[in-house]
């Protein structure tokens, strides 16, 4: 494994540092005796070492240091060794960023002097001791890379001559030790709420349009110095030294401002921010007002106005705003914003939507601060009376048009259509032919399905199911305010709801949800349901549904099945939230705050197709082996060996025609039969690569521990942990099953 490669400028080094570097007790990269295929990335993966954003003290007389990329050059007889070499300003300094000689142990200084010539050009103001300790650096290991920014020439200045610097005049009246923050600065304005904006309070600096911002003082103009290349040129203008950016012209060797704005000066370039801040939809236009240093300017409505036009608002201006904006201005110290233009905001249209008197959320998945989910009560019963106003419709709106600041038409997209129906025992009162009202028609349990609301008739039970009342098969829900007692059966044509427990034994079967607000329990005990399964827990016995199984507290040794999704709450329990012994397993995921133990025997957890996925799989696998034996019996009867239409016609043309319509018939049993194998087949594919896609999406969070010798499968990988895991998250890899932690 290859170690990163820290890059270390001169200024970033202490003397000690640099000089290790130099003498070669640094570390620096080794390399084999050939040139690595990373080298070649090298050249786009380094990044730049731009100018920074000086603080208020440091900007007098510091010059903002230049940036430039250089490239990537071979040199020697045979071209092994390479270099790459920033030129700084217009020829003012050359950098060495990059050295090594590829492996030969030809090179020496003078090659390196060469190529500097030859490859850049670079021929005057060489600083030869420099290039000999980097030159002996490379020769002493040639496979070695040095890299860092190294002064390795520089233009020759006449002695007498002054280097040129910067006076940042917009400096002059501000406190020496106040900061100006101006990443703070032009971060605020790239925010896209106002309130996020003003959060910022950056200090600032304003400036007026004509204010001078920055005055370079060079060398003595007209004097001629040598540049790294040999050649002779004049030291003037401030390019290179400085770049003006937005809203700032150079006029001589001066920046002016062109508007009222906050000065900013980042990565060597100064700029002046407009205090207009524009929202995202381009509809409203706020004047920002931050802290301020330095002496006050006051705005005027001219300088206003062009900020506005730089921003194309026409529309929406809003004279009163404006007007308490220039007669009274916040205080200097404050962040403050005025809304100096508003457009027409666009309506977007609504969805046809229907708002119920009963709360229908079922499953939220709201996740919690600590990862965890919080579900909702299951609301799977929810009685009502004859005449009860169940929920009211409303048809999909079109919306309006908005228009911005620039008078520009916003468009926007009508609400989707949809209509909502009413089931049995349910009453619908229109209104403009719209279905508005809906009303039960009995006492029962509301439910609602693919958009269409009924109420169905519920057998309501006071107290236990027992010798009593006997096994219990109804086509509608069934609530039951006791226990399901050992032995008995409850099976229900819609949902059930158990008040107690489900005891040692019983069984309890729905083609919807089933909800048992204390426990399941016992070896023999089966809950099957064809929606959801909700309980507070769940022990020795075994839970299916074709939906999601959410357990409060616990489950111990447990057999467990999800269609959809299984969550294990914490719950107030000692065990809360774990899964111990047993197996479990689900199709879109599991949720847990602990799995195993370390005193129980194995866990098994794991991500697996649903349950009606899985019987389908095994009828298709029925279904095949049926056509294959029916098939193999069929050659033997006709004796022939394959499927071939030729074979065929031949075998017909053998047999008397008398004979014939018995094997016509045969035949013709065969090819149904191998047609039948043929669909079966590609739909079992069909199903399988479903439940590949399903494995692959699905994962298994835990938010604490997992203990050693859980065992996972998701899909057919299987994964027996050695070690106790914390927090891990495992899910379906290219390598088999991983896992990462939160």
């Amino acid at each position: 494994m290859r170690l990163p490669v820290i890059e270390t400028s001169e200024d970033d080094m202490e003397a000690a540092e640099y000089e290790a570097l130099i003498l070669g007790t640094a570390e620096t990269e080794t390399k084999g005796e050939t040139e690595q295929p990373d080298d070649f990335y090298l050249d786009i993966l380094e990044q730049e070492t731009g100018p920074q954003g000086a603080g208020s003290e440091d900007l007098p007389g510091r010059l903002p240091p230049a940036s430039a990329s250089g490239k990537r050059r071979n040199f020697g007889a045979a071209q092994n060794g390479w270099m790459k070499v920033d030129i700084v300003g217009e020829g003012q300094q050359a950098d060495l960023q990059v050295l090594s000689f590829g492996g030969d142990v030809t090179l020496g200084v003078e090659d390196v002097v060469q190529a500097l010539k030859e490859i850049y050009g670079i021929c005057s103001g060489l600083d030869r001791k420099m290039i000999s300790q980097l030159a002996n650096q490379a020769a002493a290991s040639p496979s070695r890379v040095i890299r860092g920014h190294f002064p390795i020439a520089q233009a020759a200045h006449p002695q007498d001559i002054p280097p040129a610097r910067i006076h940042y005049a917009f400096l002059d009246e501000v406190d020496r030790e106040a900061q100006l923050p101006y990443d703070r600065l032009r971060t605020a304005f790239a925010l896209e709420k106002v309130e996020e904006a003003l959060a910022q309070k950056p200090l600032t600096r304003v400036v007026i349009p004509g204010e001078k911002l920055a005055i370079v003082e060079p060398a003595e103009d007209g004097e001629e110095i040598e540049d790294i290349f040999g050649n002779q040129r004049m030291l003037h203008g401030p390019e290179g030294l400085l770049r003006a950016g937005p809203h700032v012209q150079i006029v001589g060797n001066s920046f002016l401002s062109e508007i009222y704005g906050y000065v900013c000066l980042l990565d060597g370039e100064i700029s002046v921010i407009s205090p207009v801040w524009i929202s995202a939809d381009e509809v409203e236009a706020h004047f920002v007002h931050f802290p301020q240093a330095g002496s006050r300017s006051e705005l005027v409505r001219p300088w206003l106005d062009q900020l506005l036009e730089l921003e194309r608002v026409t529309h929406g201006i809003k004279e009163d705003e404006i007007a308490r904006l220039l007669d009274d201005p916040p205080d200097r110290g404050t962040s403050a914003s005025f809304l100096v233009a508003c457009g027409k905001p666009a309506v977007p249209g609504r969805d046809a939507r229907i708002e119920f008197t009963f709360d229908l959320e079922k499953w939220s998945g709201e996740q919690l601060m600590d990862d965890s989910f919080d579900f909702r009560e299951r609301n799977t019963f929810v009685a009502v009376e004859k005449g009860q106003l169940l929920a009211e419709a409303f048809p999909a709106s079109k919306g309006k048009s908005g228009q911005n600041l620039r008078g520009e038409e916003i468009s926007v997209e009508v609400g989707q259509k949809k209509i909502f129906k009413g089931g049995e025992n349910v009453r619908v009162e229109r209104e403009k032919n719209w279905p508005k009202f809906f009303y039960a028609d009995i006492d029962g349990n509301v439910r609602v399905k693919n958009d269409t609301v009924y109420v169905r008739e519920m057998i309501h039970i006071e107290g236990d199911v027992d010798y009593d009342l006997g096994n219990i098969k109804a086509g509608k829900d069934i609530f039951i305010t006791g226990s399901v007692r050992s032995g008995f059966t409850v099976s229900a044509g819609g949902s059930i709801a158990i008040g107690g427990t489900v005891e040692p034994g019983a069984a309890v079967n729905a083609q919807e949800d089933i909800v048992v607000a204390q426990g399941i329990v016992g070896a023999h005990t089966r809950v099957v349901a064809l929606g959801d399964v909700r309980a507070k827990f769940v022990q020795n016995s075994a839970v299916m549904a074709r939906g999601d199984i959410v357990v409060e507290s616990y489950l111990l040794n447990a057999q467990v099945q999800a269609g959809g999704r299984l969550a294990v709450r914490s719950g107030e329990d000692v065990h809360g939230g774990s899964i111990v012994g047993g197996q479990a397993f689900a199709a879109a995921g599991i949720w847990s705050r602990r799995i195993g133990s370390s005193s129980t025997d194995r866990t098994v957890i794991g991500i697996k197709p649903p349950p009606d996925t899985v019987a389908r799989l095994r009828k298709l696998d029925k279904g095949i082996e049926f056509c294959q034996t029916n098939i193999l019996r069929a050659f033997r009867t006709l004796g022939l060996r394959d499927l071939d239409v030729a074979d065929f016609k031949a075998f017909i043309e053998k047999t008397p025609r008398e004979k014939r319509e018995p094997i016509i018939r045969v035949l013709k049993q065969l090819k149904a039969l191998a047609r039948t194998r043929e669909k079966s087949l590609d739909r079992r594919r069909k199903l399988k690569r479903e439940n590949e896609k399903v494995a692959e999406k699905a994962e298994i969070k835990v938010f604490g521990a997992t203990f050693a010798d859980v065992e996972v499968h998701i899909g057919s990988e299987k994964l027996i942990l050695d070690e106790e895991l914390k927090a891990p998250i495992f899910f379906l890899a290219d390598s088999g099953i991983e896992w990462r932690t939160r």
